[in-house]
């Protein structure tokens, strides 16, 4: 009985070490294949970049898709077309991906033809500025500052404002001084 324990023991940790060695070797292979990805972007190569992003997001890297959505926004290394843009800005950001969160509202703010697109924006920008995303928290801010969600609240403006002016969003500044000197009548 106790030889039996043994050896199973001995068959756990073998397997358990197998397949922490292949996990950690498929971390490194993920890291390379982005390093692949930033390079061609570096580059200017955007073929390759879109080419290793598409690898990237069919093997379910979601942030591939906001790569991917980068590219066809700008049409840079495939024709531009918004719709796709639009779409894999949605997948990344469902998985989570404040930057892809953020793009995505700008997206929807462009296209301010409708309440949906706002409060769609303001969902995506929330979630992001949650994540400390600078640009989230700033254009989240001009929009309570201009009473673009419906009420101007100059107070949830301010302390967006603040903090995206922190996280060295500069523009943020000038913004807070213009709220500072209309509060103050100096307009």
């Amino acid at each position: 009985m106790f030889r039996k324990l043994i050896l199973l023991l001995i068959v756990f940790a073998a397997l358990f070490g197998v397949g922490f060695g292949l996990a950690q070797k498929n971390e490194m292979l993920l890291a390379r294949r982005i390093a692949l990805y930033e390079t061609a972007l570096a580059n200017n190569d955007f073929e390759q970049a879109y080419t290793r992003a598409n690898q990237l997001a069919a093997d379910g890297y979601m942030p591939a898709h906001g790569f991917l959505a980068q590219l066809y926004e700008n049409g840079t290394g495939v024709a531009q077309n918004m719709t796709i843009a639009l779409e894999q800005y949605k997948l990344a950001s469902m998985s989570g991906d404040a930057q892809a969160q953020t793009n995505l509202a700008r997206l929807y703010l462009k296209d301010m033809s409708g309440e949906q697109n706002i409060k769609l924006a303001a969902h995506w920008l929330e979630k992001a500025a949650a994540q400390n995303n600078a640009a989230a928290q700033y254009e989240l801010g001009r929009l309570y500052q201009n009473g673009t969600l419906q009420t101007q609240d100059i107070t949830k403006a301010n302390a967006l404002l603040l903090i995206a002016s922190e996280n060295g969003v500069s523009t943020a500044n000038t913004v807070l001084a213009s709220i500072k000197s209309s509060e103050l009548g100096l307009r």
